[in-house]
């Protein structure tokens, strides 16, 4: 692909080319001709030796404009195709996003479709269900209308055959249609020895049942008996700890007689017995209150 080159600098002959042409123009309008500017050829490079109206500062900024030109070119060049690279990658990348986006759409599209579809059949077999179901309703009830004795025999059916009493009094009629006499017989005859048996075995629990009432009504008059003798042990032994404990205070009131020197010791001994004989009748007396509250009078 061939490129614009843009040339920032101009060299003398396309100068003088430009002068020739502002020449043109102002002679058009009537203004004077501006002097001509020497071109600068091939020679006069050659020579070294600059031309009429051309200075060494001119020479310089030449050189220098030709020198830097090919450089400015390949700038400009690399930017158009850096510029033209960017604008392929954004136009593939609108293309590729364009074709997914499509994509979606018309994938989208094709599941709604397809479940709209699924709806309206599932709504057509709905429909066909009810019509089936409302005219069946409806068939009945015209042959009710048109046939109302097989309707009354009907109706009388189901009020007969629905209770449970009347289910049984069916059954059992039926059977006596059905079964002969000896094997009705037979039948009940089996059923009479299962209710036999079925009253031994309660015979025998309840036979259980009394002797082990018996046995424990024994166990417990003669605990409530023990108990009743243990409750008058601890009364008796209540009594003595209270006479123990009347002894222990006069032996205290003799001791206080005493000097202090000689019934200190015996003074702690009789103390600390008289508070063991108290703790222990508080002891007999919570097991005897124990004893009265399962009803047992001591």
């Amino acid at each position: 692909m061939d490129r614009p080159k843009f040339h920032f600098f101009d060299g003398p002959n396309e100068l003088l080319r430009r002068e020739e042409e502002e020449e043109e123009k102002n002679s058009h309008f009537g203004s004077p001709p501006r002097p001509k500017m020497a071109a600068v050829g091939d020679a006069g490079h050659e020579s070294g030796t600059p031309r009429r109206g051309e200075t060494a500062a001119d020479k310089i900024l030449v050189e220098a404009r030709e020198e830097v030109a090919p450089f400015v070119d390949y700038a400009v060049e690399r930017a158009l195709s850096l510029k033209q690279t960017l604008q392929s990658i954004t136009d593939s990348s609108i293309q590729i996003a364009g074709s997914r986006i499509a994509e979606i759409r018309s994938t989208s599209s094709a599941h709604l479709n397809q479940t709209l579809e699924e709806l309206r059949t599932v709504k057509e077999k709905y429909d066909e269900l009810e019509d089936v179901f409302f005219g069946k309703i409806k068939e009945g009830v015209f042959a009710a209308y048109t046939h109302p004795a097989l309707s009354c025999g009907i109706a009388v059916g189901l009020g007969i055959l629905v209770p449970r009493n009347s289910r049984r009094y069916l059954y059992h009629n039926t059977l006596r249609l059905f079964m002969r006499e000896e094997s009705m017989i037979s039948r009940a005859n089996d059923e009479m020895k299962n209710l036999q048996g079925s009253i031994n075995k309660i015979k025998q629990h309840i036979d259980l049942w009394e002797n082990s009432a018996k046995n424990a009504q024994e166990e417990f008059e003669r605990g409530r008996t023990k108990l009743r003798q243990s409750g008058l042990q601890i009364q008796n032994a209540i009594h003595s700890v209270h006479q123990i404990e009347k002894k222990a205070r006069g032996l205290k009131e003799l001791l206080g007689d005493l000097p202090a020197q000689n019934a200190a010791n015996l003074q702690k001994q009789v103390s600390s017995l008289a508070k063991e004989a108290k703790k222990e009748r508080c002891a007999l007396s919570t097991a005897v209150s124990k004893i009265t509250n399962y009803g047992i009078p001591i």
